[in-house]
Order: structure tokens, then sequence, then C-alpha cells
């Protein structure tokens, strides 16, 4: 995690290091931070529940033990003798209207051009009040950092080397889809255009930019 925390602690450094984020070398110029409106799509039809994506995650930005950038919420589905699990990822939604930056006193916590929520450790005072505001349960105090505030934010720093968010790369079903709104491609732009997707809650309007297709399973 220092890798990351070191790259968020520079609020500078993350305005204008973004500038080329992308996912991948040829997809870099694409991915401008004045243009681009980065997104995840999860389809919850290929979602396995192998936790893949949570141990990435885990290893990539070496969360404090117990707490967690991304999780698996499972639940029973049907009553027996037919009954199912279904598995839904969460993570932090990258609200283009968050209520986790309104809530900041200190302007710690704001979004980039590209959609992307992050929080300058230099800024946070720790007082919970963005962690409260969330909707959905994505932040969290760090009790090893002085209580700062943390969440998922795309894997920013490894975007800035062209790669794509951890759990992303790692999951084996493909159920985690990354691009850019403005300029989608490849299997992001398939399901943009052939799949019914929604936002996490249908009840909680913060313009999420994660997207789950409707489940059949």
């Amino acid at each position: 995690m220092e890798e990351r925390r070191s790259f968020l602690k520079k609020s500078g450094l993350v305005i204008l290091g973004l500038a080329t984020v992308g996912l991948g070398q040829s997809k870099k110029n694409a991915m401008a931070a004045t243009t681009a409106k980065v997104a995840m799509i999860i389809d919850l039809n290929r979602c396995l529940g192998c936790q893949s994506c949570v141990i990435a995650c885990k290893q990539h930005n070496q969360t404090t033990s117990g707490f967690f950038n991304t999780r698996i919420e499972l639940r029973e589905k049907g009553t027996f003798p037919t009954a199912r699990m279904s598995f839904t990822p969460k993570l932090c939604n990258q609200c283009e209207q968050a209520p986790c930056v309104r809530a900041c006193s200190t302007g710690a916590t704001f979004q980039l051009a590209n959609g992307i929520v992050v929080t300058d450790w230099v800024q946070c005072i720790g007082d919970g009040a963005c962690v409260t505001a969330c909707p959905y349960n994505a932040r969290f105090l760090d009790p090893e950092s002085e209580n700062k505030a943390d969440k998922c934010d795309f894997c920013i720093g490894r975007l800035e080397k062209g790669l794509e968010p951890a759990c992303v790369d790692a999951c084996p079903a493909h159920a985690r889809i990354f691009g850019d709104l403005n300029n989608p491609q490849g299997d992001f732009a398939t399901y943009l255009q052939q799949k019914k997707l929604s936002p996490p809650d249908k009840d909680i309007d913060t313009g999420t930019r994660v997207f789950y297709t409707v489940s059949d399973k």
C-alpha cells in the first residue's frame, strides 16, 4: 500500500499524473484525464464468488487487517431444495455526485477529471464524515494510519502504468470490465451497447461509475 499511499499524499501529482491514465499502452492516449470518464462494469452472471478480486486487491493495496477496498456480498436466493448462492462484488462506486466529497470539510476527498474519487491524506483529518456519508459502506478509517479515510480508487497507481485495476486483472471469469465511457472499446463497448446495466442501488441516485448486469441466475 505504501506506493499508493505516497501517490495519494501528493495531490498535485495525482492530478497531473493521471493526464495519461489508460488501459495498456495502445489505449493510453485515448484515456487523457481531460476527456476520459473511467468506469467499471460487473457481470453478475459471470461472478463465481471465488474471492480472487478481493485477494488481488488486498495484495496490491496492503490494506489493514480486517479492512477491504472491495468485497463479495453473498446472498441466498430461492428456497429449499432449489436455493442457491448469489455473489455481488462491492467497491467504491466513484459517484459523480459523491456524498463523501460533499461531507469532507477539508477538501481532502475530491474527484479527478476522469471521475475517480481520491483522498489526499495530507489534508484528511480522520473525522469520519466521509465514511458516514457514503451510502454504499465503501469507505473506512485506517486505524494503522492515523484514521485516514481509505477506499477503492480503481488502483490509480496501476492506471498510471497502463495497467487495469488489480481486481479486474485477477478475475478468472472476466466478470469485471473496465473502460472509458467517453471512448468505449472492446468488451466494455459491447457491454454498454448490448447489456442491460443497473447502478448498485436503484433507490440511490449518486451517478455511480460502477454498473452491474442484471443477474439471470
